[in-house]
């Protein structure tokens, strides 16, 4: 995700982010960050089961809620662009109950049920 505020581009890590510790500005982080949604850091619903196993620097993806298009979306890490393949038991269910998109690059694609349709190049800002 870009964040324009803090001139963070697109898929590339934050100047701010110490991988050991954190955000270095968190106090001060800007209201893109304060409002981002990673569904491992919320996984107190219904979820929390299936994702306790999806620590985003351990499966190296990160799965968030898109409400504009009501899916879960794995976003693959860029560095390990096939990894979440790996957890494939865990977001099939997912995939089969929600919409689940995974967006790799400018790929884009459906898992389960929901999701049948191939969604095509996605916008390079995501």
């Amino acid at each position: 995700m870009a964040v324009a505020s803090i001139q963070k581009p697109v898929k590339q890590w934050c100047v701010h982010c110490d991988t050991s510790s954190g955000c270095l500005i968190y106090e001060d982080r800007p209201a893109e960050c304060r409002t981002f949604n990673c569904l491992w850091l919320g996984s107190d619903n219904e979820w929390q089961k299936l994702l306790a196993d999806c620590k985003p620097d351990k499966v190296k993806f990160l799965l968030t809620w898109e409400e504009d298009i009501q899916s879960i979306v794995v976003h693959p890490d860029p560095g390990y662009p096939h990894q979440w393949l790996e957890k494939l038991s865990v977001l099939v269910p997912i995939g089969n109950q929600l919409s689940l998109v995974v967006v790799s690059g400018k790929k884009v694609l459906g898992i389960g049920s929901k999701s049948q349709e191939k969604y095509g190049v996605v916008d390079e800002n995501l």
